[in-house]
């Protein structure tokens, strides 16, 4: 079952960052208005008010995959171009639907998102979230299997951890607790390539260091 939190582009973004957002964390009504008319269309609702909310936050924008700058977005095959992945390996486009299609450089061809992510709304949604916790937040750790008799595996440490689902996608998982997340990707359900949890601040990360065998990535 695919759960992507139906809570707004606002609500997360202000919870993450541990603050109330700020005209100060993203571009004017007017500049986005100038986008639009460069372009000759409308910017998709979620996209627009990503760029009006917290598009000039960089832990939003550029924490791990990167949104293009207002003045680099344009349209290919009837898509318009939003995001690069950060080693250049692929592209993101949305369609005038408001469908999420990749555009892998390796094979120039578009492919529809994953379910969960295929629309707008939701695929911005996920990235709030994954940009935090793969580099937007400075703090991160590890779970250390074997540390801990009373904690010895992934599965365990899955379940004494009651933090709340934001995100379960056939690819991502993602619990929030304040400006922490615990995360792991997925493979046919189960965690793949560790388990992680990133934090805004260091006093979080030192409080759960002592609290479950985590290794300090930071």
């Amino acid at each position: 079952m695919t759960f992507v939190t139906p809570a707004g582009i606002g609500d997360i973004a202000a919870s993450l960052l541990g603050r109330p957002l700020s005209a100060r964390d993203g571009w004017s009504t007017r500049t986005l208005e100038q986008v639009e008319k460069r372009l000759g269309r409308e910017l998709p609702t979620a996209l627009r008010d990503f760029h009006r909310l917290v598009g000039r936050v960089e832990r939003f924008t550029s924490g791990f995959e990167e949104f293009l700058p207002l003045d680099k977005l344009m349209l290919l095959d009837d898509k318009l171009l939003f995001l690069d992945e950060n080693q250049g390996v692929c592209q993101w486009g949305v369609d005038d639907a408001g469908q999420v299609w990749q555009l892998l450089d390796s094979a120039p061809e578009w492919h529809k998102e994953e379910p969960g992510q295929r629309s707008i709304e939701d695929f911005i949604r996920v990235l709030l979230y994954y940009q935090l916790a793969q580099g937007g937040y400075r703090y991160a750790s590890m779970f250390a299997p074997g540390a801990n008799d009373a904690i010895p595996n992934e599965a365990v440490f899955l379940s004494s951890v009651d933090w709340p689902v934001v995100i379960d996608t056939d690819g991502l998982h993602i619990r929030q607790r304040d400006t922490a997340l615990l995360w792991h990707l997925k493979d046919h359900g189960e965690p793949s390539d560790g388990v992680f949890i990133s934090c805004l601040r260091r006093s979080q990360l030192d409080a759960l260091l002592k609290a479950f065998p985590l290794d300090d990535l930071t």
